[in-house]
């Protein structure tokens, strides 16, 4: 599958690279399909599929924070 991005161009996804939130995420309830793109250093970025524009920046919280529960 293709997926069009703002800030990473035309991208080839895979079928099961997609992650799938089924309420969505809170503010964006109707976007619910998402990819996981590699960043820089512990950051990564969250890409909504079908929203080209549609970019979280993330990072696992054990990154962070030793010990997180």
């Amino acid at each position: 599958m293709r997926v069009q991005t703002t800030r990473f161009g035309e991208l080839e996804v895979a079928d099961n690279e997609i992650i799938t939130f089924p309420q969505g995420i809170l503010g964006f309830e109707a976007v619910k399909e998402y990819i996981l793109l590699e960043g820089s250093g512990a950051f990564k970025f969250l890409q909504a599929v079908g929203e080209p524009d549609l970019t979280f920046v993330v990072i696992a919280p054990r990154e962070i924070v030793q010990g997180y529960k």
